[in-house]
């Protein structure tokens, strides 16, 4: 009876009865729905733009690709005529005493032309008579020191003297064991006009594509700023955008298919320039996060 009377005036004296699973936190410290709304993290704004940077500069020097082919009837005929040949066709252009001159021997074959039979397709090809010989020599002449108004014209005295020995301004394909017609790709044209025969190049391209790389990254910066004014990002990536990966093969063009030639350039140079004035692109992707 006592210990009854002592549990009714305690909780009197707190004034509830203890419930079992209550929740007692102050009701100051019950997180409101508007403080709720404060903690949602932030919305990223992302976006991208592509920055172009161009620089124009003169040509350093110009290549020039030449075949030289000839056919004799024996094997020591053609060995003797095609060392004739070329050791009189190098000789010529280095008379002209274009700048500063080099001769380059890309490739050089020598190819046993066979008779063919249609009726006798089976038959392996070292069975067949042999009718002839083909020599074939693919030439590469760069100059270099001269100034870029005079590439074009030195150009064209190098596809002259090739002509008046016997070769073919431009590019041959390989003989192959039927052998393979003499037919000249490209001439030089009436109007004096650059052959494909001809690209020009910078003798330090990797410097103009740096240049350029830092014009593109510019402009995209530029636009950047245009969008967003000041406002720092909370992420930048910048991406330079590989353009000769995306480029045709060498224009050099064999019976209208391209070709790709062993010609001693750069990666910037896979697609040698047609203009004495050469032009160098560089193209970044920038993606900010806000």
């Amino acid at each position: 009876m006592y210990r009854r009377m002592v549990l009714v005036w305690l909780a009197a004296m707190c004034g509830t009865w203890p419930t079992s699973g209550q929740d007692t936190l102050p009701a100051a410290k019950v997180p409101k729905a508007a403080s709720l709304a404060s903690n949602v993290a932030k919305v990223h704004a992302t976006v991208e733009v592509h920055g172009t940077g161009v620089v124009r500069l003169p040509a350093d020097g110009v290549r020039i690709l030449a075949t030289l082919q000839l056919r004799m009837p024996s094997l020591k005929e053609a060995v003797a005529e095609d060392e004739r040949r070329a050791t009189k066709l190098e000789q010529a252009w280095r008379d002209l005493k274009l700048g500063r001159t080099q001769i380059r021997l890309l490739d050089q074959q020598l190819q046993a032309v066979r008779q063919f039979d249609a009726n006798q397709a089976a038959v392996d090809i070292h069975d067949l008579p042999v009718i002839g010989y083909v020599a074939w020599r693919l030439y590469l002449i760069e100059i270099t020191g001269l100034p870029a108004e005079q590439l074009h014209q030195a150009a064209q005295k190098v596809h002259n003297v090739a002509l008046q020995e016997g070769a073919i301004p431009g590019v041959l394909p390989a003989p192959t064991p039927w052998g393979q017609p003499l037919v000249a790709l490209a001439q030089p044209s009436t109007d004096g006009a650059i052959v494909p025969a001809v690209g020009y190049f910078l003798a330090n391209a990797e410097a103009a594509y740096s240049q350029a790389l830092k014009k593109a990254k510019e402009n995209a910066l530029t636009k950047i700023t245009a969008l967003y004014g000041n406002q720092a990002p909370v992420r930048m990536t910048i991406q330079e955008i590989n353009l000769a990966a995306e480029r045709a093969p060498d224009p050099y063009q064999v019976y209208g298919q391209p070709a790709i030639i062993p010609t001693p350039q750069s990666g910037l140079e896979r697609q040698p320039s047609r203009s004495a004035e050469i032009e160098v692109v560089a193209v970044v992707k920038v993606v900010c996060e806000y």
